[in-house]
């Protein structure tokens, strides 16, 4: 009797022991893992513990633990969620009136049942970076969401996050007003900090302490010229990047540009100075000679990757043809770019831009289980988004997708009448 008691306490004592290892074990089987790390990997097991992607590989070397919960995706493609670095959709309004306003914060602003983040979620997008609108000068500061949550907290990732300063004029100023503004701000702000450091020197010296605090109207900007916050300067023309270039080199701070359609010739700058950009969301367009009237397909992704300037995508819901990642994607690659680097611009680029390199992008171990579902070939107009998993969760399901139902419902109705 000892003995069975015994062997009774120690197969428990297994059990508790095993359930405890695998607790939150997730495995997804699908027959295609797009992982932008590596290569593609056919009928795949992705094993998740806790949120994060402990394992990969084919089904053939990754074994499911016995007690794991399965999604059994294997007539599915999966890949990582994508990631938009760079939008200012989502807010109640994009600008303030006044062109001056380093100290906000999107925070404040975003409304987490915009239509955007349902969207976004639909389309299998993961992590957003809403950042100010480019009708401004020093617009204020971003937040990383995920597109999931009934409050602002409940969606937080990160914030604040990046600086928004466009380079098109606001306020009633002309351009060379508008970059005065700009360089008398920084100038302020670089002699404040001067005389900040001084006053906490001498103090230091004096063994007095120092209680001095920086006012809450300049700290962004002190944060920019001190390393710690990044710059997303809009350039709408060509001749607007050599000036961002310029501010960057003179204040010695980080940046990312954020740019308009002709800003392709500066492309070579762009690439000395080491500085990544965000393309804008219609990435090929017809570009007309203002003298002969001649018409030229402007193919900027391939701009960009020839001259060998890191460039993540970004997308607009107003737009017809970019208001889906998708969109941009298949566009970008129909007119020459391989679809690794089309994936590359919504996932992994956008993931060092907004400081999440490591953590999102990929399909790797030790990466946020940031996954989505598809019916088929990412780039096919016919493919659907059929689960989003966040942290590891399903925060989307089509078959539950209630305004999908509702919208195709409606599609059927509309053909059986036309019958």
């Amino acid at each position: 009797m000892a003995i069975s008691r015994i062997l009774k306490f120690l197969l428990i004592f297994v059990f508790l022991i095993e359930g405890n290892v695998f607790a939150g074990l997730l495995a997804l089987k699908c027959k295609l893992a797009i992982t932008c790390s590596g290569p593609d990997i056919p009928n795949a097991v992705i094993l998740i513990k806790d949120g994060v992607i402990d394992q990969v590989g084919p089904s053939s070397r990754v074994k499911i633990p016995w007690n794991a919960d399965v999604i059994d995706a294997s007539d599915k493609v999966v890949m990582p969620g994508y990631i938009l670095a760079h939008t200012s959709e989502g807010l109640d309004r994009e600008n303030e009136f006044i062109p001056d306003t380093p100290f906000l914060n999107t925070y404040d602003a975003i409304d987490p049942f915009r239509r955007f983040f349902k969207h976004a979620l639909r389309s299998g997008i993961t992590t957003i970076l809403v950042m100010p609108g480019n009708n401004t000068r020093f617009g204020g500061m971003g937040t990383i969401v995920k597109p999931v949550g009934k409050t602002v907290d409940e969606m937080l990732i990160r914030t604040p996050y990046g600086l928004k300063i466009s380079l098109r004029p606001a306020g009633g100023f002309t351009r060379m007003g508008h970059m005065q503004r700009i360089r008398q701000k920084l100038d302020s702000v670089r002699r404040y900090l001067k005389e900040y450091e001084q006053r906490k020197k001498e103090a230091q010296q004096a063994g007095k302490p120092f209680k001095e605090e920086i006012p809450f109207e300049i700290k962004p900007l002190v944060d920019l010229l001190q390393g710690r916050l990044l710059a997303f300067v809009y350039c709408p023309l060509a001749s607007d990047v050599v000036r961002a270039l310029q501010l960057i080199k003179h204040y010695k701070f980080r940046a990312v540009l954020v740019l308009g359609p002709r800003t392709y010739r500066a492309a070579p700058l762009i690439k000395k100075a080491k500085v990544p950009v965000i393309l804008p969301p219609n990435v090929v367009f017809l570009e007309e000679d203002e003298f002969t009237g001649k018409k030229t397909r402007r193919i900027l992704p391939l701009v960009f990757r020839k001259a060998g300037v890191r460039f993540a995508f970004q997308i607009d819901s107003t737009s017809y043809k970019a208001r889906f990642p998708w969109q941009v994607a298949a566009e970008a690659v129909k007119f020459g770019l391989s679809r690794r680097d089309a994936f590359a611009a919504f996932t992994t680029v956008p993931a060092q831009i907004i400081g999440m390199a490591g953590e999102i992008g990929q399909i790797r171990k030790g990466y946020k289980a940031n996954l989505q579902l598809l019916t088929g070939d990412p780039l096919d107009p016919r493919t659907w988004v059929d689960k989003v998993l966040i942290d590891g969760e399903v925060v989307y399901d089509r078959s539950k997708d209630e305004y999908l139902k509702e919208l195709l419902g409606k599609k059927e109705r509309m053909e059986k009448e036309k019958k």
